[in-house]
């Protein structure tokens, strides 16, 4: 080897082989950085495909929660209007009965008040055929208001032989009787008190004007 080539292969040792050495140093490095963004960005790109997954199931159940509730809510409606229409059918079924069992109730009433009447008239062709004394002590343990009702239909004249057989505090009991009835029909019509006549009382009444019946007949 002659002395010039020695010097440059020398030289270029020297020179050159530090330089190539950094530079394999460097892609080594940039190699790695390569390699450790790749793998980043795949754990990036995982985390964001499981979060989408996450949110799709997140949003398949919020679909069927929401499903659900129209679903209960639509129910619920449904049951409610069902019960308001039973409700409602019922309160008309009770009204109808109350107005049955009130109907009822005054035809009974009213058939009472007859069975009362028609007693009490037989009772006063009774009474009438009897003599005036024993027809008084009978009617003397009797209700004042029963006692009434038989005196009311009698003439006046047999009404009042038997009231005068009585017992003073019966009389007054019948009177008593007879003067409240006619005092809460009056407070009816107040304004007529005044106008109101003696022949305004019942003229079957055994406290009516003696006489009065036989005039109006």
């Amino acid at each position: 080897m002659s002395l010039g080539l020695a010097l440059w292969s020398g030289f270029e040792v020297g020179v050159f082989g530090p330089t190539e050495a950094r530079a394999s140093d460097q892609s080594k490095e940039m190699v790695e950085r390569d390699k450790q963004v790749a793998e980043r960005l795949k754990q990036i790109d995982d985390k964001e495909k499981e979060l989408k997954e996450k949110e799709s199931i997140l949003k398949e159940q919020l679909v069927r929660h929401e499903k659900m509730i129209r679903e209960l809510q639509e129910r619920l409606s449904k049951e409610k209007k069902i019960f308001e229409e039973k409700l409602s059918q019922r309160e008309a079924q009770l009204k109808k009965k109350v107005v049955a069992v009130e109907q009822e109730l005054k035809k009974k009433t009213i058939e009472l008040e007859s069975v009362k009447d028609h007693r009490a008239q037989s009772y006063r062709s009774i009474y009438e055929k009897m003599e005036s004394k024993n027809a008084a002590k009978i009617l003397e343990d009797l209700d004042v208001g029963l006692s009434v009702q038989i005196l009311g239909d009698m003439k006046e004249q047999k009404a009042a032989e038997i009231i005068s057989k009585m017992s003073p505090e019966k009389a007054r009991s019948i009177t008593q009787y007879n003067f409240g009835k006619r005092q809460t029909a009056s407070v009816v019509a107040p304004e007529n008190r005044n106008s109101q006549k003696v022949n305004d009382v019942n003229e079957n009444s055994p406290i009516a004007p003696i006489g009065e019946k036989d005039q109006k007949k």
